[in-house]
């Protein structure tokens, strides 16, 4: 089984839905999480972007928290999880 985890606070970003997709492709991934991504949800369009030929399952966890001991004012981060895997791998 060949797996990566990825911090990207990045994934929103033109470009990076084809990049994630060539890499599971070129590196005949069997699993990837990619976490820390600063997104909120992701859409069914970016799934398939990530996944063209459906051969995958995905889950993800939000997580909303803030940041106050350091900052001057209080700001909410969402840090998210994106697990996917080959459907017949798990």
């Amino acid at each position: 089984m060949i797996s990566i985890f990825w911090n990207c606070r990045g994934i929103g970003k033109r470009g990076m839905g084809t990049y994630i997709s060539d890499l599971v492709r070129d590196f005949k991934l069997d699993f990837y999480g990619i976490q820390e991504t600063m997104k909120k949800d992701f859409s069914p369009k970016f799934l398939r972007k990530i996944d063209p030929g459906e051969a995958f399952s995905w889950s993800w966890i939000l997580r909303k928290g803030s940041q106050v001991e350091y900052w001057e004012a209080l700001e909410i981060i969402y840090l998210i999880l994106l697990v996917v895997w080959r459907a017949n791998t798990l």
